[in-house]
């Protein structure tokens, strides 16, 4: 790419980040220009994210860190043509506003006496830490449920208590509320990375 286009895409690519940013309502946005690299730093919440042109390379990184600096998001790509950056530059934003809704999501497990889902919502806060992802989970037994609902984002029904949704479903405090029946395969093979991806999908829909 000659110096000309690389210019051009460089100043193109940092409009669509300010015009995105005021579509999106980040407030705190700011540039740096240097002699190798063109900068743009967003932050919200407990979240910081920049995409950074390198004009000599005519590489774009991509990067999203969460409170604890640690990276929660990372890419990085050669410029092919303004499609791509357009379309990879819009991944960026998602992603971020995608950590925004997963932020202080609350998860609670329930099963008949609360003993089995106790060590089912440990290893899912495992997974869930190990990727940094801003959840917390919690276990009861269906006798405390009605008193608790409230205070969740997430109801997580274990298998043996999966008839009982739609009564569960009547102590539903708002409509963003949701529940969600694990299945006897995931429940009894203890696939928790499957289900805390599956918790992350129904979140943000």
């Amino acid at each position: 790419m000659d110096e000309f286009y690389n210019e051009l895409y460089g100043d193109l690519i940092f409009e669509w980040i300010k015009t995105l940013c005021f579509k999106y309502q980040f407030p705190d946005i700011s540039q740096k220009e240097e002699e190798m690299y063109k900068k743009a730093s967003i932050k919200k919440e407990d979240y910081r994210g920049s995409v950074t042109l390198w004009l000599t390379e005519h590489i774009i990184e991509e990067e999203i860190k969460d409170k604890d600096n640690h990276t929660i998001f990372y890419l990085h790509y050669n410029i092919v043509s303004l499609k791509q950056c357009y379309s990879f530059i819009h991944d960026f934003f998602r992603a971020f506003i995608n950590f925004l809704e997963l932020s202080h999501t609350r998860v609670l497990l329930c099963c008949s006496g609360g003993l089995s889902t106790s060590l089912f919502s440990y290893n899912l806060q495992e997974v869930a830490d190990s990727y940094h992802l801003p959840i917390t989970f919690s276990a009861v037994g269906v006798s405390e449920l009605k008193d608790v609902f409230h205070e969740y984002d997430i109801i997580l029904l274990a298998p043996q208590i999966a008839y009982m949704q739609s009564t569960i479903a009547q102590y539903k405090t708002n409509d963003k509320q949701k529940i969600i029946c694990i299945s006897p395969n995931d429940f009894a093979a203890q696939n928790y990375h499957q289900l805390v991806l599956e918790i992350v999908d129904r979140n943000l829909t």
